[in-house]
């Protein structure tokens, strides 16, 4: 049986691991050139850079639930919460223990992956090196490219904000918020660590937190006095700043989006039987076939016996 698995961050590498397992015949496509996804980082941004690790980030997992079952972490890294780069090497590590380097082809973009009967794909393929296409077909897909497309909040007038509008995305450091005013808005991780961070260096922060949990659990921050705190909603934008729905008014030199992402599959046909719906996966199950397309993710997905998009 011929799997192909796009991306080789975590997900890639044990889909690839344990395909070979079975003994089947393996190829995986990465467009960097490095395995590691999302902990392959050089702190660079842009639009084909899709690692958001950023200055200083910790894991706010421990790692003896984040290391895979056949593969332990170092014994002598003695600390549960660690750094972006020791995450990256125990995949560097893993990829090397089971020899997975030789069936992954780097800088290789999948450009489109569509079904051709019922139990083959066709996946046409970009040579990033040379510029050159190619197409092959394979009996199952797995698709493990992880979520990176910035989810924008609908709010009237972002648009036409005049000062700098940045998506936690592409937040590497501090450096562009020292003596600035900033609206953050979110209330999840990403909100928690770049409150934290920025507070040390802006002029003053409104942080926009209409929930004031995260993940369930109420936490006190211990935050200067440049950092306040709201749960009153923005209704919409100027060009310098923001009016709540309080009436109340404020301008800031920097627009902070903690808002989360949203699943992107740009290179699935649309016979995939695969769309994103309201942030979540949706898998439809009008075409029949008995070939299998994985996405590997781990968040919502529903499946529905007619169509859904």
């Amino acid at each position: 049986m011929k799997v192909a698995v796009v991306g080789c961050g975590p997900n890639g590498l044990c889909a690839i691991k344990n395909c070979i397992s079975e003994g089947f015949e393996v190829v995986a496509f990465e467009q960097t050139s490095e395995i590691g996804g999302e902990w392959n980082s050089n702190l660079e941004i842009g639009p084909n850079v899709h690692s958001k690790i950023y200055e200083g980030l910790m894991t706010n997992l421990i790692k003896e639930i984040m290391e895979f079952s056949d593969f332990s972490y170092d014994q002598n890294i003695t600390e549960s919460f660690l750094t972006a780069d020791k995450v990256q090497n125990y995949f560097l590590k893993y990829t090397e223990k089971f020899d997975l380097r030789k069936h992954i082809k780097f800088n290789h973009k999948v450009i489109n992956v569509r079904p051709i009967s019922d139990d083959q794909w066709e996946i046409i393929i970009k040579d990033l090196e040379t510029d050159e296409y190619k197409t092959i077909t394979s009996d199952k897909v797995f698709i493990c490219i992880g979520i990176s497309a910035p989810w924008m909040p609908k709010i009237e007038g972002l648009n036409e904000f005049q000062g700098k509008i940045i998506h936690s995305r592409d937040f590497r450091s501090t450096k562009m918020f020292e003596n600035k005013k900033v609206l953050l808005i979110g209330s999840g991780a990403s909100s928690l660590d770049m409150v934290i961070a920025i507070d040390k260096v802006a002029e003053k922060i409104t942080w926009v937190n209409k929930i004031q949990e995260t993940h369930g659990t109420s936490l006190k921050l211990e935050l200067s006095q440049r950092t306040v705190e709201k749960t009153i909603l923005i209704k919409r934008f100027t060009k310098s700043g923001a009016e709540f729905e309080n009436g109340s008014f404020e301008e800031f030199d920097i627009i902070a989006l903690a808002t989360g992402y949203d699943f992107t599959f740009p290179f699935l046909s649309v016979d995939s039987g695969i769309a994103v719906y309201d942030k979540c996966l949706c898998q439809c199950l009008s075409y029949k076939s008995n070939s299998a397309l994985n996405t590997g993710q781990t968040g919502k997905f529903f499946l529905q016996e007619k169509k859904c998009c």
